[in-house]
């Protein structure tokens, strides 16, 4: 504790590391027939408490499930955003 023009301040540091760099298991490359369907589905191991957020181009909808039926060949990309909050209690 330093005591600065008769007050106290307290000091204490804490460490934040970032999380790691999320793997994606997608699954397998997919042919469909013309008015076919077929589910999609993006996955990371390191999210062991369903907090991150799975964000697909091509307009659809956030989420690790995908059920898509394209009319034209095509390819879909799949981005992940870790939403974890870090929380630190600090007590002097």
């Amino acid at each position: 504790m330093n005591v600065i023009n008769d007050q106290c301040v307290y000091e204490n540091t804490i460490e934040i590391t970032g999380p790691v760099t999320p793997t994606l298991v997608l699954s397998n490359d997919t042919t469909l027939c013309m008015g076919g369907a077929a589910t999609i589905l993006a996955l990371s191991p390191e999210d062991d408490d369903a907090s991150f957020q799975y964000i697909w181009d091509n307009g659809l909808a956030d989420g690790a499930t995908q059920t898509v039926q394209p009319g034209t060949q095509t390819s879909y990309t799949v981005y992940t955003l870790m939403t974890q909050a870090v929380n630190r209690a600090i007590t002097p």
